[in-house]
């Protein structure tokens, strides 16, 4: 019936002054979100959710779909689109999961992996079954921004020795730590250690804290170490102000984000070395 329905209006389209467009109405489509699902320094997976609507009084039947995403204006990945036939004037939410690994970015794209966000462009072009009319394509794009995530840096800004005895030594510590991160962070249990040959000779734990998006923080730390443990040649260079080559001073520890909803990627030592 509505096949006839069509049909008639387009028999009768010159008296009645009725178009194509009067005919059929091109879906629309709204981004809606994009959500992290799981985050690493080398990829991530997401979803990004969509609606369609059906202006048109009949079901638009999907004959074929493109979807993929861009990065510089390359297609990176081939999405599997599972947009379902329109029903009637109705509003269609529809799901694209995905995942990108950053190794697979262009030379052009791999610009922005020095960035803290990614452009990626979600292009669409689904193919319609139109009664009588045939098939018609849309093409649709929309940009939007994901996080890359980045591991902090702990900076050392000055050191010094603060006190010597017969028996130990205690280092002062200024130090910065750096979120080159677009979302905030908490730490969670950061220790602070001091190694000479794969040995640690002295430990100092952080008190946790909350670093706002690339921003810095500051802290002041002491560690107390035995002169038997850091050997003689350690000793004279730090009290000579010079930093032994033999001496690393390395962070662990967690870290979360409230912006986020996912849990944010493992940090090692030796991601969080510090640095002088």
């Amino acid at each position: 019936m509505r096949f006839f329905c069509i049909l008639f209006l387009l028999l009768t389209a010159g008296c009645a002054s009725f178009s194509v467009n009067d005919l059929y109405k091109e879906p629309t489509f709204n981004y809606q979100t994009t959500q992290l699902q799981q985050l690493s320094f080398s990829e991530l997976y997401a979803k990004t959710q969509l609606t369609i609507t059906n202006h048109n009084a009949y079901s638009l039947p999907i004959q074929s779909v493109t979807a993929q995403l861009m990065v510089a204006g390359e297609p990176i990945i081939a999405l599997d689109s599972p947009i379902p036939t329109l029903a009637p004037s109705s509003t269609t939410s529809v799901e694209l999961n995905w995942s990108l690994a950053y190794s697979a970015l262009s030379d052009a794209a791999q610009i922005y992996l020095s960035e803290n966000e990614l452009p990626l462009t979600l292009a669409l072009t689904p193919t319609f079954e139109v009664p009588v009319l045939g098939a018609r394509s849309v093409n649709w794009q929309r940009e939007f921004l994901v996080p890359i995530a980045k591991a902090p840096k702990v900076r050392v800004t000055d050191w010094k020795v603060s006190n010597i005895s017969l028996s130990a030594l205690t280092l002062s510590f200024d130090l910065a730590i750096d979120n080159p991160n677009v979302f905030s962070f908490v730490t969670e249990d950061w220790q602070l250690a001091l190694n000479t040959e794969n040995k640690n000779i002295a430990s100092f734990d952080l008190n946790d804290g909350s670093i706002a998006a690339e921003s810095a923080t500051q802290k002041q730390v002491e560690l107390t170490l035995g002169l038997f443990d850091l050997g003689i040649a350690a000793l004279n260079g730090l009290k000579q102000g010079s930093w032994p080559d033999s001496l690393e001073l390395d962070v662990s520890g967690d870290w979360r984000s409230d912006d986020l909803d996912v849990p944010l990627p493992l940090i090692t030592s030796n991601s969080l070395k510090a640095l002088f």
